[in-house]
């Protein structure tokens, strides 16, 4: 197929080469397909892309849009190498299968996900586990992606690490978001009407909203990544023992204020887990709460 080929073909090292690798797609082709990307060398600065072409992707509606369908027994789309993604892409997958499946999937590697994506109406017939989206990689990234009336669980974070960011997970056969090994982080997400329950398993979930209060249900908060107190004053720093910044994928240029205050100011250095810098001191006291903002 197109993009087993492509991925065969693209299975080198980028890295020496200096050179990413994309795959643009089209709405107006039909594609039957289904893959797993591994095998390439890659880095935070050559990777691979598997997306839909400009003026090809989908509207925020799985109706519109380059679509991928298989009926084959596996995992659609299974991305197992580092740094690679997948954008825009709505896919379905039909099985009769016994064997646990995902339409998206993140098997292996570091820092990999899928972007904007959409797994929709995936059905099994057997009795197998049919999952929407499946972080089982080392600190996997699920972003602005739609799990809606699939057959098993919406988005599923197995071992390692999953961050979840800007999802929404609806009319699903068991549940919206499950966690059932490693960690996983829920932020900004929805979750609605799904049979077994919205969320599930030990989720680090903030400003998420559920149809059945099993989330913080503070969507209205708009789009936070963090909250908590001070514990430590240091000019232009922010110091909390319990702010897992790294986790919460704290980043330069997001926006830190004190909570109920006018102040602001951009994080210029994530130091670690506990502690960012800051281009204003607005923490005199080295006790205040605070919130982190996902805006750049």
């Amino acid at each position: 197929t197109a993009l087993q080929t492509w991925e065969e073909a693209t299975d080198i090292d980028l890295v020496t080469a200096t050179k990413g690798e994309v795959l643009d797609c089209y709405d107006s082709q039909d594609h039957d397909d289904y893959d797993t990307i591994d095998g390439a060398t890659t880095d935070a600065d050559y990777w691979r892309l598997l997306r839909s072409a400009s003026g090809e992707g989908h509207d925020g509606t799985p109706t519109i849009g380059t679509t991928f369908n298989s009926t084959t027994d596996a995992n659609l789309l299974n991305i197992s190498e580092s740094y690679t993604f997948a954008q825009d892409i709505i896919a379905t997958l039909t099985v009769n299968t016994a064997t646990n499946r995902s339409v998206f999937i993140t098997l292996g590697g570091t820092a990999n996900g899928f972007v904007g994506c959409m797994a929709v109406n995936a059905s099994n017939e057997g009795a197998g586990e049919l999952r929407g989206f499946m972080a089982q990689g080392t600190n996997a990234h699920i972003i602005n992606c739609l799990a809606h009336n699939n057959a098993g669980p919406g988005f599923r974070v197995h071992t390692g690490g999953g961050h979840l960011f800007n999802c929404t997970s609806d009319s699903n056969a068991t549940w919206g978001f499950q966690q059932s090994g490693g960690t996983g982080y829920v932020r900004n997400c929805v979750a609605n009407n799904n049979t077994s329950g919205d969320y599930d398993g030990n989720i680090n979930i903030r400003y998420a909203s559920s149809s059945d209060a099993t989330a913080d249900d503070n969507w209205d908060a708009g789009i936070k990544i963090a909250t908590g107190a001070a514990d430590f004053d240091e000019l232009n720093k922010l110091h909390d023992d319990d702010g897992d910044f790294i986790n919460n994928n704290v980043r330069v240029g997001m926006r830190v204020k004190e909570t109920g205050g006018p102040a602001w100011a951009n994080v210029t250095e994530v130091v670690d887990g506990t502690e960012l810098t800051l281009d204003a001191d607005i923490f005199p006291n080295g006790t205040e709460n605070y919130e982190i903002d996902s805006a750049y």
